[in-house]
């Protein structure tokens, strides 16, 4: 996850990949857009009921 090539306002493409949720959250917060799979089990265990 530590790539200086990556910073606020990249957008990543990450469907189809093995990158935790975690490392997902952590580029969000870095201003990066993470795009994944529709269903992402990222989303729906964050996902406000």
């Amino acid at each position: 996850m530590e790539n200086p090539g990556l910073g606020e306002g990249d957008v990543v493409e990450l469907r189809h990949t093995d990158v935790s949720c975690a490392d997902q959250a952590r580029l969000v917060v870095k201003g990066i857009e993470v795009r994944t799979e529709l269903f992402s089990s990222c989303l729906t265990a964050t996902r406000v009921r």
